[in-house]
């Protein structure tokens, strides 16, 4: 997910950096394995997307996506989703959306968003309903994935981040990161008649991720004032009460968050935490910087678990503006695997046969 702020800082730093040398893309003409969507640097036009070869020890191909269709991904990749054998890329600045085969990687058709927007994420309900919100614009799209055509728009508070589908509502999270501007709410919208029906204050101002965490429970991480970065919390949420049912606060700030079982790990400035979040128990320190043979100002990114191959993948971004790197981790936290990747790494995706 970009950080608006952290990639503003890199700009102060854009003469330093190169980008890398992307070698040719694999002659296969089928990708099976893992990805991962780099955002790039703010205005650059250098959002990237890496394929590693799962069976050739996670070998690495740059770039692929401008391999295959001879064209950039554009500036700021934010998410990426699929549906069955469809990847779906969503370019933030450049306001656009691919619709990708798989696994040829080959582009299928491009959406192009108004002027006053900036598309963040995409909530796929049906071959004919999808959601993308905007970080501005005040607005939510209700597009068609088949056709690639905006059906509607929906009024909404601005800066919206996240979103996840429960209990046949949209739950929105709307932050912010422009002060003294302040938002700490999710707006819940009714997937049956596309109008905000509420909206939920949460005990922390710039709610970020949300995810579902348990059958009727959401949790959102609230990041809070970037000039207070030892304060963050997670907000729980009953989607059948619609209300917020218990909160856990976290020295640190904290930005990304992967849900596995009744566990929570959170990436934070100086490590990941592993919250149980039924207990409220925090580990703190359950993988720090210095574990993972990282420097104090190496950016943790963003943290996936692979359920089928039960391994953790983790990106970092390195001190500011250069080129990130992917890591892989079994469940004992052992490092099997570190790999290179593109400008701050952000979403992480597997396909597979």
């Amino acid at each position: 997910m970009a950080r608006p702020l952290l990639v503003l800082l890199s700009l102060l730093i854009v003469a330093c950096v190169k980008d890398p040398e992307a070698p040719p893309a694999p002659q296969q003409k089928a990708y099976y394995g893992l990805f991962v969507l780099n955002e790039g640097q703010w205005t650059h036009n250098n959002a990237s997307l890496y394929f590693y070869d799962e069976n050739q020890g996670y070998k690495v191909y740059p770039d692929v996506f401008q391999q295959v269709n001879q064209r950039p991904l554009g500036d700021v990749a934010n998410d990426a989703i699929i549906v069955n054998d469809t990847l779906f890329i969503i370019v933030n600045t450049s306001r656009l959306l691919y619709k990708v085969q798989l696994p040829s990687l080959k582009l299928l058709a491009t959406l192009s968003f108004p002027n006053s927007s900036s598309p963040r994420t995409m909530i796929y309900l049906a071959p004919n309903k999808a959601y993308v919100n905007s970080l501005l614009g005040s607005t939510l799209y209700v597009i068609n994935p088949t056709t690639m055509r905006i059906q509607k728009t929906i009024p909404i508070e601005d800066y919206t981040e996240d979103m996840v589908a429960m209990n046949q509502m949209l739950w929105v999270t709307c932050g912010n990161y422009t002060y003294p501007l302040k938002n700490d709410k999710v707006a819940v919208v009714s997937t049956a008649t596309d109008q905000v029906v509420q909206y939920i204050q949460m005990p922390l101002e710039n709610p970020g991720d949300i995810d579902s965490i348990a059958p009727g429970l959401a949790a959102v991480v609230c990041r809070g004032n970037y000039s207070i970065p030892e304060r963050s919390c997670i907000a729980i949420i009953d989607v059948k009460r619609r209300t917020v049912v218990d909160t856990i606060w976290l020295h640190r700030y904290s930005f990304d968050m992967e849900p596995v079982g009744d566990w929570l790990y959170v990436i934070t400035d100086s490590s990941v935490v592993r919250i149980h979040w039924k207990t409220k128990t925090i580990d703190y320190y359950y993988l720090r910087k210095e574990d993972l043979g990282l420097t104090s100002g190496d950016l943790l990114y963003t943290i996936r678990f692979d359920a089928e191959k039960q391994l953790f993948y983790l990106t970092h971004a390195g001190q500011g503006a250069v080129q990130g790197e992917l890591l892989v981790l079994d469940t004992n936290k052992t490092v099997l695997y570190r790999r290179p990747t593109g400008l701050f790494p952000g979403t992480i995706f597997w396909y597979r046969k």
